[in-house]
């Protein structure tokens, strides 16, 4: 069993962004239909063009009953040669003769710089290539709509050329692409038979014996789709399924092609759109159970496990968890049984990391306890490879540090930089914050022992307490790491030699296995959070200073 490393998926994201409080009602932060461009395009030019459009049309005379949304069709592929024999046959048929669907009028206003145009000069590509650069450049700064739709068609109009004049394969790939982008700008932005000509040109690419030209086809069909979709999403995902299951049916082992379309389903998932995003998913995971490729293996099985999150609504079930942990704790422990019942896959267990760290984000502990329990008996039943005994391990320290909700710490084996042993009584009665650090620590984690010490020079005199456990192995590395001026709280390391930092007996009952690493205690000794991050220090701190003794 291999492990699956992907993309956190979109409709993660979504939820991990409401919990967390950085959106409105729908959940996205962005209102896709307000939108003719790609909330994320793939990378920071094309991010900063879509942020530079999104203003022009606004701004622009377009029927403001019209919001189109708009995402990039081809967003962040950027295709290799696959074809043994790509090379052999550097021009492509449907690049030797370019049809109407991929010329475009010439701009008529000479005024812009943008909108130059000359005709062919036979066999200079390299000019034409570099025409085509400064026009992708040239889209940051425009200034008006018309003018970002004039460089669309000279952009258009110097790819056909370049497709003209029997490029290599890497130029022709770049032109294929700038084809497909422009086009999709123009269809984005409502250019009158932008769209006609659009599905012309990806049908042609759909039809290439050349995998890469397949690939930008049916990205940009795909884009072509979600525009629509994202305008009316009661048209359904029948077409974009039809789609999947004939392009899939021959190009099932291409990795960058499952991935965009994996994406694709997480995009209508959250427009909250769950049947749709489970049709979807479904035709891409049956398709991709054909490849013998681990890493296609891995996306299938990562669908699967999405499939089984979204038909138990997991996403409700986290939002339940945070607003009420202990009365929803049956429905989530339900959800995961539903969801392991489906198929227990490395890919499953990569899925729900981020859920087990958002649950501890948000304090709800026994939330993280369920999950990883559930996880750890379904890999139990497992036979043993390589991939179950990686989960399981990681695993049981989870589980482990979730049973220190509610217990108290012991003071074993602690002395201070002094060597003096160290008992914890001087903490009764206390909150008691307990950090572990490193005397070797670089600037960042010194910056938030700083932080922590000033907290506690600040409250120390309400009835906190701070306990720094120094997992450096050297034992003068407390004395050199804060020179002359020691800490007013306890600076303290283990007390047995041959079992220093987090092979101690101090460290191995938290857990820990890394710096920075918090748990803060309640006034009865008791942990009441653990793995807390500096941003939320202050908040857990206050909350629990203000329980009353």
């Amino acid at each position: 069993m291999k492990s699956s490393s992907l993309p956190l998926p979109l409709w993660a994201v979504v939820i991990c962004s409401f919990l967390i409080g950085g959106c409105g009602e729908q959940g996205t932060g962005v209102d896709a239909a307000k939108s003719p461009i790609p909330a994320d395009t793939g990378t920071e030019a094309n991010d900063a063009i879509a942020s530079r459009v999104n203003s022009l049309f606004k701004n622009s005379a377009t029927n403001p009953s019209e919001k189109p949304a708009f995402t990039l069709g081809d967003g962040s592929v950027t295709p290799t040669p696959s074809d043994a024999n790509s090379k052999s046959n550097p021009v492509a048929p449907e690049a030797q003769s370019p049809t109407a669907s991929s010329t475009s009028t010439p701009p008529t206003n000479d005024a812009q710089a943008a909108t130059t145009t000359e005709a062919p000069n036979s066999g200079d590509i390299n000019r034409l290539m570099n025409r085509l650069q400064n026009l992708y450049s040239m889209q940051l700064d425009v200034q008006s709509m018309e003018q970002f739709q004039q460089i669309q068609a000279e952009r258009l109009e110097k790819a056909t050329q370049v497709l003209e004049l029997n490029p290599s394969y890497e130029s022709q790939l770049m032109a294929i692409k700038t084809q497909i982008d422009a086009l999709s700008w123009q269809d984005g932005t409502k250019q009158p038979g932008a769209a006609e000509r659009l599905t012309q040109r990806c049908q042609e690419l759909l039809q290439s014996d050349n995998l890469d030209f397949r690939r930008m086809g049916m990205l940009g069909q795909t884009g072509a789709f979600m525009r629509r979709y994202a305008e009316n999403p009661a048209t359904g995902v029948a077409p974009l399924v039809t789609s999947i299951q004939t392009v899939m049916a021959k190009d099932f082992d291409d990795f960058e092609l499952a991935t965009e379309l994996a994406q694709t389903a997480s995009a209508i998932f959250s427009q909250r759109q769950r049947a749709d995003a489970i049709q979807v998913m479904t035709a891409l995971r049956d398709c991709l159970r054909n490849s013998r490729q681990l890493p296609i293996m891995g996306i299938a099985d990562s669908l699967t496990a999405q499939i089984a999150m979204a038909e138990v609504e997991f996403d409700k079930l986290i939002k339940n968890q945070v607003a009420d942990e202990e009365l929803n704790l049956p429905a989530l422990r339900s959800g995961m049984e539903k969801i392991v019942s489906s198929g227990v896959t490395v890919s499953l267990y990569n899925e729900m990391i981020p859920w087990m760290q958002l649950f501890e984000q948000q304090a709800c502990y026994r939330s993280t306890g369920v999950v990883a329990e559930v996880l750890e008996n379904a890999f139990r039943q497992l036979p043993s490879d390589p991939g179950v005994v990686e989960v399981l391990n990681a695993l049981q320290p989870v589980r482990e540090r979730m049973q220190l909700i509610g217990n108290p710490l012991k003071w074993i084996d602690l002395v201070d930089y002094k060597g003096d042993a160290f008992d914890g009584s001087s903490l009764q009665g206390k909150v008691v914050l307990v950090t572990f650090f490193s005397g070797k620590a670089d600037k960042p984690l010194r910056d938030q022992l700083q932080f922590e010490t000033k907290m506690f020079e600040e409250l120390q005199n309400s009835g906190f307490a701070m306990v720094g456990f120094n997992v450096d192995p050297d034992p003068n590395s407390s004395r050199d790491f804060f020179g002359s001026r020691l800490p007013g709280w306890h600076c303290l390391q283990s007390g047995d030699p041959a079992k220093l930092g987090f092979e101690s007996a101090f460290a191995l009952q938290t857990v820990a296995n890394q710096v920075p690493y918090r748990l803060l205690l309640g006034r009865d000794g008791n942990v009441v959070h653990l793995g807390i991050p500096i941003d939320r220090l202050g908040k857990y701190v206050t909350d629990e200073m203000q329980k009353k003794p």
